[in-house]
């Protein structure tokens, strides 16, 4: 009977503190960043001109009850536990605000969590302090007290997204911080890279809602990680992805310096993205996205790609959570090679074309031999990870 009530103590006590029992036996976390900003035929036939893909369940409208719930019930099919979701802030009751709020609703429902992503990208929303102000306590003093509200250890989490389009200085984000929410009762997460956006302290952590560049890379993830930590965070949270092509939407609108092309390779880009982002050792992964279909980042189910991502994910989100957060990274591992084949003589980039001026697309090193495909202008093309990778003739030994 003295064991029982030990028992409950405990379980009460993490109760008290916020904490559910599972959460207490795991904080690890899949949370994918949802768009806010479709509200039915309307919103998509505006992106019309720049959309190759449309989801399979149709021109949706966020705000509506059955969609909601039908779109948690598929990412939580497949491992994910919460959404991110961009909200323009209370200026707009027209579409984000509905749309968060609906989706609140729907995941208390299915025991899910949702929390949101002040987004100022949109000069007429959030456009200055003060109209950044009266969201964020909004946030803090209503939303956040919802009980499907996104949490980590205990603290509602609230993401900011483009948030240097607002001019604050460190001074002010730090009075910001200290008016809104002085005894850190949240976590405050930041866009940004190379640990940029602490604010001083003012924020608790970063994220990118970009890193398809990055190809997957554990060292990358691993890189930012420690640059936030190094910075005074104590929060980062990788972001990945299943492909990212932003051409269409980057020539209409005149975007400078758009990320290449990354295909998605039947999955493989997003299983590399996931065990990169998995061994830089950090709690929460963030998928990015669920449905930013303009920059073809969407993993929810489409016309063209089915449910590919969700069960490229579904696997590798249980066997991280089945290691204690850990995985391994994004190279796969060593099979019997037969025939002409490639090593490396030291640790060598592999890239997506015959010169340096393509991007990286991963690294080799020595002690292991990759399939030698054919040979380009001094540049071998080997099998890497799934898909044909070029390496450099110059500083590997070959097998025939």
């Amino acid at each position: 009977m003295k064991q029982f009530f030990v028992v409950l103590i405990t379980v009460m006590s993490l109760m008290v503190a916020g904490f559910t029992p599972s959460q207490a036996q795991s904080e690890q976390h899949v949370w994918a960043f949802y768009m806010g900003f479709w509200a039915g035929g309307a919103s998509w036939d505006w992106q019309a001109d720049v959309l190759t893909d449309y989801p399979a369940i149709g021109n949706y409208d966020s705000r509506d009850g059955g969609v909601a719930g039908t779109q948690i019930d598929q990412a939580k099919s497949a491992g994910i536990d919460g959404f991110v979701v961009s909200w323009n802030g209370l200026g707009d009751q027209g579409t984000s605000t509905p749309v968060l709020n609906n989706l609140l609703d729907r995941a208390g429902e299915r025991g899910f969590q949702v929390g949101a992503a002040i987004d100022a990208f949109t000069p007429e929303f959030v456009s200055n302090r003060d109209t950044l102000i009266s969201s964020i306590s909004w946030l803090v003093n209503d939303r956040a007290n919802h009980p499907a509200y996104l949490r980590y250890q205990g603290k509602p989490v609230i993401f900011f997204a483009f948030q240097g389009n607002l001019g604050l200085s460190s001074a002010e984000w730090q009075e910001i911080r200290n008016s809104i929410d002085p005894d850190r009762n949240t976590y405050w997460i930041a866009e940004g890279l190379n640990g940029c956006c602490l604010y001083g302290g003012a924020m608790d952590g970063m994220y990118a809602f970009n890193l398809a560049w990055a190809n997957g890379s554990s060292g990358t993830y691993s890189g930012q990680r420690s640059r936030v930590l190094n910075a005074g965070g104590s929060i980062y949270i990788p972001t990945v992805h299943p492909g990212w092509d932003e051409a269409l939407i980057a020539a209409r609108d005149g975007r400078p310096n758009p990320t290449s092309p990354r295909g998605r390779q039947d999955g493989q880009f997003l299983a590399n993205s996931f065990r990169g982002a998995a061994a830089s050792g950090a709690d929460i992964i963030l998928v990015g996205t669920w449905n930013e279909y303009m920059e073809n980042s969407h993993i929810e189910p489409s016309q063209q790609y089915g449910t590919q991502s969700l069960d490229v994910l579904r696997p590798l989100i249980e066997e991280w959570r089945s290691t204690g957060g850990t995985s391994a990274p994004a190279e796969e591992a060593a099979p019997d090679i037969e025939g002409p084949a490639v090593q490396a003589n030291s640790r060598l980039n592999v890239r997506y074309g015959p010169g340096t001026d393509y991007d990286v697309m991963g690294a080799i090193s020595p002690g292991r031999w990759y399939a030698l495909i054919r040979e380009e202008n001094g540049w071998y093309v080997i099998s890497y990870n799934g898909q044909e990778g070029y390496v450099s003739g110059d500083y590997v030994q070959v097998r025939q």
